[in-house]
C-alpha cells in the first residue's frame, strides 16, 4: 500500500515540478505563464500539452512502481545469499511496510533461490 501511494504521489509531483519550471523559464506570471508552458509542452496545442503532462505522470507512477519491485527482490536476493535463515526472510517479508501483491513477489522470489539452491545441489 506505501509504495502505490509513494508512485501516486510521484505522478502527480513530477509533472507539477516540470509545469513550474516551464512557468519560471517563461518569464510571465499566472495564468499566461501556465498557457505558454502547456502549448509548449503540445507543441503549440493546449490540449497535447495536458496530454503530456498526463503521459509523463504515468511513466512517473510505472517507473515508480516497477523499482519498488526490483528492490524488494534484491533485498530477498541478499539476504538469501549472506545465509539468512528462510523463516527469518519470511518474517521480514511479512512485517515490511509494503503491499501484499509485493509480499507475494518477494516470497516467490525466496522460494525460487531456494528450489534452485536444491536443484544445483541434487545435479552435484
Amino acid at each position: 500500500m506505501t509504495e502505490k501511494i509513494l508512485a501516486k504521489a510521484a505522478a502527480v509531483a513530477v509533472p507539477t515540478i516540470v509545469t513550474k519550471f516551464g512557468m519560471k523559464m517563461s518569464g510571465l506570471h499566472g495564468a499566461p505563464a501556465f498557457n505558454t508552458t502547456v502549448k509548449s509542452l503540445g507543441n503549440g496545442n493546449m490540449y497535447k500539452g495536458v496530454i503530456g503532462l498526463g503521459v509523463i505522470g504515468l511513466i512517473t507512477n510505472s517507473t515508480f512502481e516497477w523499482g519498488t519491485q526490483k528492490v524488494s527482490i534484491l533485498i530477498v536476493k541478499q539476504l538469501y545469499r549472506q545465509r539468512e535463515p528462510m523463516n527469518i526472510i519470511l518474517h521480514k517479508i511479512d512485517i515490511a511496510p509494503i503491499s501484499c501483491s509485493l509480499k507475494a513477489i518477494s516470497q516467490e522470489e525466496l522460494y525460487d533461490l531456494d528450489r534452485k539452491e536444491q536443484n544445483d545441489e541434487k545435479d552435484k
